[in-house]
């Protein structure tokens, strides 16, 4: 810490804390900002993250990557279900060039396959956000 006097004539302590910041400590009241480049900064706010460190989620999806994210009680329940929308969602799903989890109809087809028991709320949530079935 560096003790200093302001151009008001005020004592001020500064330091740089191991997070990047500069405290000032003014008449008792301490002021945090961030210091170095605005890049310095905002790894800073994302807790030292490097832009190598963040992954950007999966937006497209093929239907085999898709089926990956299915136990294969899920998948076999899909695929050999009689229920006409089960099929249809399965048959428009398999001969999409990509999917995207956040589509209407993806949502609505999983969301269905839900109400028939194929899947549970847990699931839905798990599969929808791209996350692989638990081990």
């Amino acid at each position: 810490m560096t003790t200093v006097v302001d151009p008001l004539g005020r004592t001020v302590d500064v330091e740089i804390d191991q997070d990047g910041l500069d405290v000032y400590t003014v008449d008792g009241i301490t002021l945090s900002f961030l210091t170095g480049t605005p890049q310095d900064q905002a790894l800073a706010a994302l807790g030292g993250m490097g832009p190598d460190d963040y992954v950007a989620p999966k937006v497209n999806w093929t239907f085999l990557e898709f089926m990956g994210l299915l136990t294969a009680d899920e998948q076999s329940a899909l695929v050999s279900s009689s229920d006409p929308q089960i099929r249809i969602f399965i048959l428009m799903a398999a001969g999409s060039v990509q999917l995207q989890l956040t589509d209407p109809r993806v949502v609505a087809g999983v969301a269905y396959a839900e109400s028939v028991g194929i899947f549970t709320g847990d699931r839905v949530t798990q599969i929808l956000s791209g996350q692989p079935p638990p081990s």
